[in-house]
């Protein structure tokens, strides 16, 4: 069955599936804290209200607030609904035996998984990769910008020469190309360290033990996950999933180096892919 959640703007905040049970736990607990804070951000509009009413001496604002408040409860009873949705999951008897049609299903899935973690295994040292589009463009754009800084910089120094306005004419210029500089050297050094991965180290096929948003405005996926190297040692990483597509349980291809194995990167989550051979 199809898992339910996952990304949207008004999606669950984890995947889950009432089939088997996979996430419903982590669902739960998500849900109960959602409301927990939802509870907590009614007590902090209200102290805030009342605080600008006593400094400012003027009346509680009761339509502002009552704005916020249902906002607050719209969002509460969704909440609320779907942690009942959870609570009456019940996989263990309801599905106590798979249909033929869903282990069928799920034997072609394994099948297909299988074919290829032996298609990766099989491919030889250095195995071909190349750049994503992101790393590739910025790996063409990052030298030309130099060189078109450069060109500019100096016309710019040439006529301003004997101004005493030459520093403030360069000041943006210097800022905007430190900015780009710094957040293309990092994309760069990550973009090689996963080239040389994919390229050298060792395959794996690791499973996701944990998954949670983090950040703010814009979060991001943060997982951790485990593998076993070759001397059979379980191995233990943290890396951010810009693909939002990995969750708790979930198998995924590594490479490692075998050297130090705390250098590992999941396949999905490389800023290089393996060409075809």
């Amino acid at each position: 069955m199809q898992a339910i959640g996952g990304r949207g703007f008004w999606g669950w905040s984890k995947p889950f599936c009432t089939a088997c049970g996979w996430n419903v736990g982590l669902a739960k607990e998500r849900k109960r804290t959602q409301l927990r804070q939802l509870a907590l951000g009614v007590l902090i509009f209200a102290v805030l209200f009342g605080f600008d009413a006593y400094f400012t001496k003027d009346k509680f604002e009761l339509v502002p607030f009552g704005f916020f408040l249902i906002l607050i409860a719209i969002i509460a009873i969704a909440s609320w609904k779907q942690l009942r949705i959870l609570e009456s999951a019940n996989p263990s008897t309801a599905f106590a035996t798979p249909v033929s049609s869903g282990a069928a299903a799920l034997e072609r899935a394994k099948q297909g998984r299988e074919a290829i973690y032996q298609h990766l295994r099989a491919l030889p040292k250095p195995r071909p990769v190349r750049l994503k589009g992101v790393p590739r463009v910025i790996s063409i754009a990052f030298p030309l910008s130099w060189v078109v800084t450069a060109y500019f910089g100096f016309k710019i120094f040439r006529n301003g020469l004997a101004s005493p306005g030459l520093l403030p004419d360069l000041a943006p210029l210097l800022i905007i190309l430190g900015i780009w500089s710094t957040l293309s050297i990092v994309i760069m050094r990550r973009t090689r360290k996963n080239r040389r991965l994919l390229e050298e180290g060792d395959f794996a096929v690791a499973t996701v033990i944990h998954q949670e948003l983090t950040g703010g405005r814009h979060p991001r996926s943060r997982i951790t996950y485990e593998f076993k190297d070759a001397a059979g040692q379980r191995v233990h990483c943290e890396t951010n999933d810009d693909s939002r597509t990995l969750y708790e349980e979930m198998e995924t291809p590594v490479f490692y180096n075998p050297a130090n194995t705390t250098e590992s990167v999941p396949l999905v989550c490389t800023s290089c892919e393996l060409r075809r051979v």
